[in-house]
């Protein structure tokens, strides 16, 4: 009788781990057994790892979860990332990006996921169970049992990253009694997107340099960093309900590249980082005193690449009725 159930994510952040009915017993990202920042792709050093830490052998597996419905388990080296933002500018790669993909991705809920399957028989483990989660709610998962104090409270959980399972952004209310969803954002809103574009146009690495924008935000001025972050939220505001993110473009915030490079032009570069920040501050700091009003709860937790900021988390932090705040780390796509 198998006795441990292995997780993987096989994408951005490739990570494995492996627990028993005790919880997490191990775990760790194939970064850190490559020495490739961020590896994107299948965690086979990792998933090795992990049943050789507990001593494992595929017979010993109850199940294999998977941190995704869809799965992108090709490896994607940094100038892989960087060529598919590059080729957005050119008539193929925005017919792929912006048509293709999209489509692809919505007839196929289950994307990728033979891929994985594929990868999980070379190791032998394709006699045990599958179970793939939202992405979104793995997210959640993480931040509410990996940060409550007390079983029996409810925490209010957010996510909020680029995107995952056709979404950017959730809103949940989690705890003993189980979970309510409250908003949830279409990954067409997304404001991990719009700063993942501003750090490739700046020259840096999508996806893994937005700390570095970040960190030169402070140098510029209040007024400087005002009257940019009034560009950004001409594309990006918050819903109705002001549970969720809603674009005020008719393109998807995925496909502003064009747009923000025009917009930015002849503006100083600490001026678009100040900017940039002071925007995603502003409306994050918004949508997270929204969602403690609409459910009462000011118990919050949060987890998703949006919450590596962690100068917006403080901002949040420091909200009147925020009672508590924590970003659950680290809170990227190994979550």
């Amino acid at each position: 009788m198998g006795q441990f159930i292995l997780a993987l994510h096989a994408g951005h952040n490739s990570s494995a781990v492996i627990g028993d009915e005790t919880g997490v017993v191990y775990a760790v990202q194939e970064e850190r057994l490559r020495g490739e920042k961020n590896y994107w792709g299948f965690p086979s050093r990792a998933l090795q790892s992990c049943l050789a830490h507990v001593g494992a052998k595929p017979t010993d597996l109850l199940a294999v979860a998977y941190g995704g419905r869809q799965a992108f388990v090709r490896y994607h080296a940094r100038d892989d990332v960087l060529e598919a933002y590059r080729r957005q500018a050119t008539p193929l790669g925005k017919l792929r990006q912006r048509v293709a993909m999209p489509v692809v991705l919505k007839l196929q809920p289950e994307y990728g996921r033979r891929d994985v399957a594929r990868r999980l028989d070379e190791f032998g483990l394709s006699g045990v169970p599958f179970s793939p989660f939202d992405h979104h709610a793995c997210h959640a998962a993480s931040a509410h049992y990996g940060l409550r104090r007390d079983p029996d409270e409810e925490n209010l959980v957010l996510t909020a990253d680029g995107m995952g399972d056709q979404l950017c952004a959730s809103v949940r209310v989690m705890g003993a009694g189980g979970e309510r969803a409250l908003g949830a954002t279409h990954w067409a809103n997304s404001l991990g997107a719009i700063y993942s574009w501003v750090t490739y146009l700046m020259g840096f690495v999508p996806l893994e340099h937005e700390y570095k924008l970040m960190g030169m935000a402070p140098y510029a001025s209040s007024s400087a960093a005002n009257e940019v972050a009034d560009v950004f939220a001409r594309y990006l505001g918050l819903s109705e309900s002001g549970l969720g993110f809603r674009r005020k473009t008719l393109k998807r915030t995925n496909d502003l590249g064009a747009r923000i490079e025009r917009d930015l032009r002849g503006r100083r570069f600490d001026h678009i980082c100040a900017g940039l920040q002071e925007f995603t501050e502003r409306l994050l700091s918004e949508w997270v005193a929204k969602s403690v009003r609409a459910s009462g709860i000011g118990r919050v937790r949060a987890a998703g690449g949006v919450f590596m900021n962690v100068k917006a988390n403080k901002r949040i932090g420091e909200l009147e009725s925020v009672e508590e705040f924590e970003a659950f780390p680290s809170c990227g796509d190994e979550t």
